[in-house]
């Protein structure tokens, strides 16, 4: 798909096409982009800084790294996620993650605030959750006490050491920390 002669193109939906790769380096106006169900394994979209919806669902993404500081909904579900950046990402509100069972890797600028909103942003359905960079393998890096305490005292957890065992944080689907005096 040729879209270099569409500079002002703002939404484009291209869902269900085996679609393998897209260049939209030339529309960099686009503020609304669905591309599910295709086959796309790597997605450049540093010139698309205007973009607020994103809707990569069932894809072959391994990585993703926040763009756009414009960026509220993004939808990645179902792809083969091994890392995931939201760095300058606090304007998320709608955020899908699940299906991705190799994510070891989340990282943002602002850990408590998007933690904080879990509930109200993040279908937790992954196998393991920690910090970027952690080579212990048999753990998950928790950065935050009081984030880490609020899994101990839902039993996610069983002291406060920095680390949460995998098999267990992975099987969280929903955590609400709404009205909670530890977060």
């Amino acid at each position: 798909i040729d879209l270099s002669s569409q500079p002002s193109l703002s939404w484009l939906t291209i869902n269900n096409n085996n679609l393998s790769s897209i260049d939209l380096t030339n529309s960099p106006n686009i503020y609304w982009l669905s591309l599910n169900d295709n086959e796309i394994s790597n997605i450049d979209l540093n010139n698309n800084t205007s973009i607020n919806s994103l809707l990569l669902n069932n894809n072959n993404i391994s990585s993703f790294s926040n763009f756009s500081s414009k960026l509220h909904k993004l939808h990645i579900s179902n792809n083969s996620l091994t890392t995931l950046e939201l760095n300058n990402a606090l304007q998320i509100s709608d955020l899908r993650i699940s299906g991705n069972p190799n994510l070891t890797c989340i990282s943002f600028d602002y850990p408590d605030y998007l933690l904080a909103k879990f509930s109200d942003l993040v279908d937790l359905d992954i196998s393991s959750f920690s910090s970027c960079g952690i080579s212990n393998d048999s753990q998950i890096k928790i950065n935050d006490d009081a984030f880490e305490t609020k899994l101990v005292n839902l039993g996610y957890d069983n002291q406060i050491d920095g680390y949460v065992d995998p098999d267990i944080i992975g099987s969280i689907i929903t955590l609400d920390l709404s009205n909670s005096s530890d977060t």
